[in-house]
């Protein structure tokens, strides 16, 4: 069987993001099963001109999707209007089976909000894809009207390799990912302003705004600067507690809880749906209202060397 897959591969300076390490993940997986792969790289950022990015893997796909057996694209909400209606038509002109996943975890939303030639347009494509793939339960259950034909397929990431050993709680706490506004990183600056020294925070991502860097600067709290994907788990390993304070709406499975969670490292997390399909409050972490730092602050404080270790296993558990 010859598969074609179209998704965002790695940007060219290195430069990742979740959905990216996951179609990088998919790709090696499939790889290490002997299955012939095709790939068309739908990370427009990868090409010359955005512009020209669309027309050349509109291009790849008419010459690649009759050589293969199924396709699957991999894509953002904005390639499921202009790119996946294209290979949904393809591929049924051609009887192909054609496949779609999306990641993230606000699709229902976003198609909620389109004008009602783009619902069409989509209600067109989802309805006619051979299978459809939602990182989280409750977008399985919204499309399943559309097309019955729609299953789970959260984040993951490889099983462990090394064993759990009993983690101390040293109020160590890591944030990983974008450092922006959105993320909630001035969220824990704050924390960090009202809790003593005790405590540490560091910050790990990539940062495009040096005034937001300067203002997270304090006795307690310090941005490390952005790592390495294959390092992130060895990176959490040094730490206690992971602190996603995020408040976009898109999250779905972040990777980088269940890289967190593969270490026995709970994760503090603002409620968000995707969040907490995954996040079991009091069990394998704790969840809190979004934007309230008062709760945020109050969970970091609620933590003990009894309640810390009690969520620690219970996170590799979940893992």
């Amino acid at each position: 069987m010859s598969l074609l897959i179209i998704g965002p591969r790695l940007h060219k300076n290195g430069q990742t993001g979740g959905v990216v390490v996951l179609m990088e993940n998919t790709l090696a997986s499939l790889q290490s099963r002997g299955l012939t792969i095709d790939v068309i790289d739908s990370n427009k950022r990868n090409y010359y001109f955005r512009w020209l990015g669309y027309i050349s893997i509109l291009f790849a796909c008419t010459r690649k999707i009759p050589k293969a057996d199924k396709v699957m694209l991999h894509g953002t909400a904005f390639d499921y209007l202009f790119i996946a209606p294209f290979v949904v038509f393809i591929g049924r002109l051609l009887k192909k089976k054609v496949g779609l996943a999306k990641f993230a975890g606000n699709y229902d939303l976003v198609y909620q909000r389109y004008s009602w030639l783009t619902k069409k347009v989509a209600d067109w494509t989802l309805r006619h894809a051979s299978i459809l793939f939602w990182e989280t339960q409750y977008l399985v259950e919204f499309f399943k009207p559309i097309n019955s034909c729609s299953y789970w397929l959260p984040n993951m990431r490889k099983t462990n390799t090394k064993p759990l050993a009993t983690r101390e709680f040293q109020k160590r706490f890591v944030f990983l990912g974008h450092v922006n506004r959105e993320k909630g990183v001035l969220d824990i600056k704050s924390v960090a302003d009202e809790l003593g020294s005790d405590y540490s925070f560091d910050l790990y991502g990539r940062a495009e705004d040096d005034d937001l860097v300067a203002r997270l600067k304090n006795n307690s709290i310090s941005y490390k600067g952005e790592i390495a994907a294959e390092r992130v788990v060895e990176v959490i390993d040094d730490y206690d507690v992971l602190l996603f304070p995020s408040r976009r709406e898109g999250e779905g499975y972040p990777g980088v809880v269940i890289e967190a969670f593969s270490r026995g490292v709970p994760t503090i997390a603002y409620e968000l749906r995707g969040l907490k399909e995954m996040i079991r409050d009091n069990s394998n972490g704790l969840l809190v209202p979004v934007a309230d730092v008062s709760a945020l602050k109050a969970a970091i404080e609620s933590l003990d060397r009894s309640r810390y270790q009690s969520l620690s296993k219970k996170a590799y558990e979940s893992f």
